[in-house]
Parts: C-alpha cells; structure tokens; sequence
C-alpha cells in the first residue's frame, strides 16, 4: 500500500509540473495544431514524433544533420515506460523514473503550414522589438 501511494504521489508531481510548465503548454498547442493538419492533408510530408531525450540523441548519432532537419520542443516529462509499456522504477524498485519528452517535427522546410495560433501569439508578443 505504501508503495501505490509513493507512487500515486510522484505521478502527481510530474503531473503538476506539467501543468505549471506554460512553455509545455504552448508546445503541446503547435504539436496539436501540427498533427490536426498532418490528418487533414494525409499527402502532406510534415511528421511529428514524440521522442524521450535518449531517442532523440540517438537520432542525431545516426544522423549528423538531424538538428538541421527537426525542429526540436520540450514535451515535459513522464514516467519512464520498457518495452512492454510497463512503469520503470528507479534503483530503489519503489521511485517512478521520469523521463522528458519532445516532439521532433520535419518536413516542415517543404510545406506550407497554416501558422498554429499560439505561433501567432508570439509574434504578436514580440513584433515591438523588431527593428524596422
């Protein structure tokens, strides 16, 4: 019982961290907005995958030009799954191991993209700044 509700507890942590997380906000939004318009234009080349840090380094050791070729956003974290889908745990066998994710998008140099809104709000937010 102890063990559920250590559990219990830090699963709520990584939830509440989430939550607070605006910039994890605003990425979830162009991630959505960019997976709404990959369904609605199925020829489109513009992919979006959902990476833990570990995979995403692993792409650039198999390719040198991944940073070039991927627009890279934090995702926030969540607890570390195996390859059977099941919750690792840290040495101790008892604390969840957290990962952080981020959404790898490409293809996006060769589409034309509707701007997701929150893009647009950014820059919104920051247009004063801009010299001309």
């Amino acid at each position: 019982m102890t063990n559920a509700t250590t559990h219990s507890t830090w699963q709520k942590f990584a939830d509440d961290e989430n939550a607070k997380d605006v910039e994890r906000q605003k990425n979830k939004g162009i991630v959505d907005s960019l997976n709404d318009y990959i369904a609605q234009n199925p020829t489109s080349k513009l992919t979006v995958q959902t990476l833990t840090g570990d995979q995403a380094m692993a792409m650039r050791e198999s390719d040198s030009h991944t940073a070039a070729k991927h627009t890279f956003l934090p995702m926030g974290i969540l607890q570390a799954k195996d390859q059977n889908g099941n919750d690792v745990f840290e040495a101790d066998g008892v604390t969840p191991k957290f990962v952080r994710q981020f959404a790898a998008i490409s293809g996006s140099a060769d589409e034309k993209v509707p701007l997701p809104q929150v893009m647009a709000d950014d820059v919104k937010k920051y247009v004063k700044y801009d010299p001309d």
